[in-house]
């Protein structure tokens, strides 16, 4: 109960999505896509590429809650082999510093 009240108050689900890659993408071509200001060549071209690339299996059958960082990075070496990108995109992107903590040595660990 901890742990669930501990997520909202951070901004999350109770429980991760168990859906599907798939079936989030092909949410997000009907409604977020179609409702967007992107040129009609644009989202048809977004489109085919989340049907083809993104939703197909087997990243497509991936449940949110399982989807691991390998799994991108394998899906976007992919795409760079398969020509659809020069270089890995996500390569470039600054990642967050996260604190190092110092370990919590107890009386009894001296």
């Amino acid at each position: 109960m901890r742990e669930a009240q501990d997520r909202v108050e951070a901004g999350a689900p109770v429980k991760d999505a168990t859906r599907t890659v798939a079936d989030w993408f092909a949410r997000w071509r009907t409604t977020a896509l179609a409702a967007s200001n992107r040129k009609p060549a644009t989202k048809s071209n977004y489109a085919t590429l989340s049907r083809c690339h993104v939703e197909a299996e087997p990243f497509g059958a991936i449940r949110l809650d399982r989807l691991k960082p390998s799994d991108i990075d394998a899906l976007i070496l992919a795409a760079v082999r398969d020509g659809l990108l020069a270089r890995n995109p996500a390569a470039v992107v600054d990642h967050p510093n996260v604190p190092k903590k110092k370990p919590n040595i107890g009386p009894s660990m001296r």
